[in-house]
């Protein structure tokens, strides 16, 4: 919702955490599993903006982890009917 995937204080958090984890062993990272609830789909606007929503997430996650070719494997935990 912030126009910026990096500027969230949920990302922040999620690289404070992988930083932080990052530094007890010398570490590769290969790929993100991400699973999708349904919460976005409940209001159109960020149903609406998921797609590029989570195009930027993707893109700002590679970056700071200087990872550009970061596998992202997405699963559905309600997809719809």
């Amino acid at each position: 919702m912030t126009g910026n995937a990096s500027a969230g204080p949920l990302f922040k958090k999620l690289i404070k955490t992988v930083r932080r984890h990052s530094h007890l062993k010398n570490i590769k990272y290969t790929g993100i599993l991400w699973m999708q609830g349904e919460e976005d789909s409940r209001h159109l606007s960020t149903a609406h903006s998921y797609s590029r929503n989570l195009s930027e997430f993707i893109r700002a996650l590679r970056k700071e982890l200087h990872a550009p070719s970061l596998a992202f494997f997405i699963g559905e935990v309600a997809p719809p009917h």
